[in-house]
């Protein structure tokens, strides 16, 4: 993906083409192909470009209102905005987004689908608008001083390098962190005070003093499809799936694919290669194995998902994981964010991928969202359809394994159905909170968590769940949940770092739609989840990975290669301690005294010893004063949509 930024000032000084400049040298790995920028009497942008859909340039100028664009943009309905605004075909993507600009407005928005972030400056009315996407696929960062600034970049840290943009760390997003389960608890704050994240399907207006949040789209539940055969579903989402696939082959560079042993996917390669087998190419894929372990369930499955017709295999070997060990550790000691270093597998496979030269991979993370299967037994028992929730329990089970036995996970289902969640609630309100300690006890001081209100801002691990939804409601709280946008913006960063452009078909909101309006059955029937994919992929995908039972993952198992032989076996608390003390001040470690840390797994230890690097890089930040003098400890969730 591109970088962008931009710098608007408020204070009548002309942007510094340095600042701009500055920013842009944070962002230069997701720029290999250039960067171009441009600088006006009170605004600045830049653009750090990654050639994948076209070679259009940046920023985008209108001659006739004088406004400037710069977006980081792949749209999917080309072809419909071509038509509605009457244009050249050759257009580039952020040319079409500022003619739809022109035409409509801000409600710009509601005409655009794909991947996006954009900025656009109107000089004369001094107005910047900053926009991302419906799902989150592209980041947008952004700080504002009133009266002096209003700055923006595609990650936090970038902005930063602005002088005036102080480092103070974020008690509350550090907390997060050190807490293993908070990545998700909201979507605006970063790790630096005064430095926001746009959350997905939002805009941000500026024009005056104060910049106004808004959220400009929300998915919606669709009536069911009624079609009269499995046949006709299965060609109604062959139609959608393979017109998001091929918008998604639409690419100036090279295009693969991340292939597992499961259906998400093997389905992406597998329509994919038959849409490339009609130019006479193949897709090239990558798929993480072992094949030091026989046994291996997903080695097996991946494997054999290889021999679909129209690919181009790469292996990433976990026994061959020392000729990656140089780029994996590299990119443990320069994580974007610390969260991201237990993407260890989805790093390798970026790095084999950009060895073989792809600007482009597709993923199919998003397929567990768009077709899971959900609670099916609870809502089968919540209709009073008792035999048919007993037969799915069993058939769940055999997919999945006997953990849990049929009749435990009935019975939890027959409660979790039955009892109304206040019940449970009263319930559970006497019971010990038996959370684990994390590492946030062990290193922050119960001064600062109570100061910055974290017992709040963490759930109770004993909250019951929530009462049953539709099948289709059940599908949309999981696509706009804020677990959606996290994930989007770890492999972001993570194939950004290698100048590689994520896309994900099943995020593409016709193919999302579609399988919201899905009858449950075409969904889930007789224990198989993903049931449409499983008889899409007939005569394309071999049988061995089409009706694998269960599912296994080789993520864990790279993670514990990297930190047998390039993380510490335990973490440096004294150094955590000096950094921690430099950085959020003299009271934020805890005085326990330890010195080490009584760590859990190996994938804590190796989390904490990315985050040890992080710190060390916060502080070698050349030109950086740590501003630690009145730090403000506000919980960033707390913004308003003015702020």
């Amino acid at each position: 993906m591109s970088g962008i930024c931009g710098i608007i000032r408020l204070d009548g000084h002309a942007p510094a083409a340095g600042d701009v400049a500055a920013i842009c040298g944070k962002m230069q790995v997701r720029g290999p192909d250039g960067t171009t920028s441009w600088l006006g009497a009170e605004a600045g942008f830049g653009y750090c470009r990654l050639a994948s859909t076209t070679d259009e340039q940046m920023p985008v100028h209108d001659t006739q209102t004088g406004a400037v664009l710069v977006g980081d943009i792949r749209l999917d309905n080309r072809a419909g905005l071509l038509a509605s605004l009457g244009c050249d075909p050759a257009l580039g993507d952020g040319a079409l987004v500022m003619l739809a600009w022109r035409r409509w407005g801000a409600a710009c928005l509601d005409h655009l689908m794909g991947d996006f972030a954009f900025a656009i400056w109107q000089p004369q009315r001094r107005a910047l608008f900053l926009a991302r996407d419906q799902i989150g696929m592209r980041q947008l960062n952004y700080t504002f001083v009133e009266g002096k600034f209003i700055a923006f970049a595609t990650e936090a840290e970038p902005l930063l390098a602005l002088d005036d943009v102080p480092l103070r760390l974020n008690p509350t997003r550090v907390a997060d962190f050190l807490d293993g389960g908070m990545e998700h608890a909201d979507l605006t704050s970063t790790f630096f005070e005064g430095i926001y994240r746009l959350p997905p399907a939002h805009c941000l207006t500026f024009e005056g003093q104060k910049p106004h949040l808004r959220r400009y789209w929300q998915l919606e539940p669709v009536a069911e499809l009624v079609l009269d055969s499995d046949a006709a579903y299965e060609a109604a989402f062959a139609k959608v799936f393979e017109q998001a696939l091929q918008d998604r082959l639409r690419s100036v560079g090279a295009v693969g694919a991340m292939l597992s042993g499961g259906m998400d996917s093997g389905t992406i390669a597998a329509l994919g290669g038959r849409l490339l087998a009609k130019t006479g190419a193949k897709l090239p894929s990558f798929s993480a194995i072992n094949n030091a372990d026989a046994t291996c369930k997903e080695t097996r499955a991946a494997l054999a998902a290889m021999r679909a017709p129209g690919l181009a295999p790469h292996k990433v070997d976990l026994a061959k994981i020392e000729q990656l060990r140089p780029g994996l550790e590299a990119h443990l000691r320069g994580c974007g964010e610390p969260f991201d270093a237990h993407m260890v597998m989805i790093n390798a496979v970026y790095l084999t991928a950009k060895q073989a030269g792809m600007t482009v991979v597709l993923d199919g993370a998003g397929g567990d969202l768009v077709l899971g299967e959900g609670r099916r037994v609870e809502r089968l028992i919540a209709r009073g359809q008792f035999s048919e929730a007993w037969a799915e329990s069993r058939a769940s089970t055999r997919f999945w394994g006997p953990d849990p036995e049929p009749e435990g996970g009935f019975a939890r289902a027959v409660y979790r159905a039955i009892v109304p969640r206040w019940l449970r609630m009263v319930r559970r309100a006497g019971l010990r909170d038996r959370r684990r300690e994390t590492p946030a006890d062990w290193l922050l001081s119960p001064a600062l968590l109570a100061r910055i209100g974290y017992a709040n801002r963490r759930p109770p691990r004993a909250a019951p769940r929530t009462g049953i939804v539709s099948f289709c409601q059940e599908r949309i709280n999981a696509i706009t949940s804020s677990g959606t946008a996290i994930s989007r913006e770890r492999y972001d960063r993570v194939a950004g770092a290698h100048g590689i452009e994520p896309r994900d078909p099943f995020m593409d909101l016709r193919v999302i739609r579609f399988c919201l309006s899905l009858p449950e059955a075409q969904v889930h029937k007789d224990g198989w989840p993903k049931m449409i994919l499983r008889r899409v992929t007939q005569g394309l995908l071999p049988d061995e990975t089409r009706w694998r039972r269960g599912r296994s993952h080789l993520g864990w198992a790279f993670t514990q290669a990297l930190a047998a032989q390039s993380v510490p076996p335990v973490v440096d608390y004294p150094r955590f301690r000096t950094s921690l003390v430099a950085l959020l001040g003299n009271d934020s470690p805890s005085a326990a005294g330890r010195s080490k840390l009584p760590l859990l797994d190996d994938e804590q230890i190796i989390e904490l010893t990315a985050f040890q690097h992080w710190l060390d890089r916060m502080q070698e930040l050349t030109g950086k004063g740590l501003q630690n003098e009145g730090l403000s400890h506000e919980n960033d969730q707390d913004q308003s949509e003015d702020h």
